[in-house]
């Protein structure tokens, strides 16, 4: 954490800057300390940050590494699904509070069959509850379009706003007509 004066217009934030190694897996929460906002910044080797604010005089710079989300497909969990279903996930994030507003910026869902060598996408997941930091993702899929058969597995991919990305997968349920 640093605590620094006159940031105005583009400034390089860097290692030297901030006194301590920047990686991709950083990244940057600037807050104005008269204004009690805070932003948050992906960091690179050597970032330029330009503030839309105007200038900010006072500020704390706090460096912190990203902690990935972590996600859990709740639907389909029964053995046997048929016509239009909702798969779901419950997605979260650590970073996911003040200062640090790291959370989850999108959840995807494929499926796939037994030997799960190759995946087809569903869709993007819509938050359906909570908020992005920790909710559940919900994406409609028509098991109509897939052949009747069995070991079908379904994967929700989750990704936060530093870049992050897990993936977690359904057991094991049949698809009937």
């Amino acid at each position: 954490k640093a605590r620094a004066e006159g940031l105005s217009g583009s400034t390089t934030i860097s290692s030297s800057y901030t006194g301590v190694p920047l990686s991709e897996s950083h990244f940057i929460v600037l807050q104005d300390t008269a204004a009690g906002q805070s932003r948050n910044l992906r960091v690179t080797p050597a970032y330029n940050y330009s503030s839309s604010l105007g200038e900010i005089r006072n500020f704390n710079l706090i460096v912190k590494s990203n902690s990935p989300p972590s996600v859990q497909v709740t639907s389909p969990g029964v053995a046997t699904v048929a016509g239009t279903i909702n798969v779901m996930a419950a997605a979260s994030d650590p970073d996911g509070i003040s200062p640090y507003n790291d959370s989850i910026a999108s959840v995807s869902f494929q499926y796939a069959s037994s030997p799960y060598s190759a995946w087809f996408n569903i869709g993007n997941g819509a938050l359906a509850s909570g908020a992005p930091a920790s909710g559940v993702w919900s994406a409609s899929w028509n098991t109509l379009l897939v052949p009747v058969g069995s070991g079908y597995k379904v994967r929700a991919i989750a990704s936060d706003t530093i870049g992050a990305v897990v993936m977690a997968e359904s057991g094991l349920f049949s698809i009937v007509h």
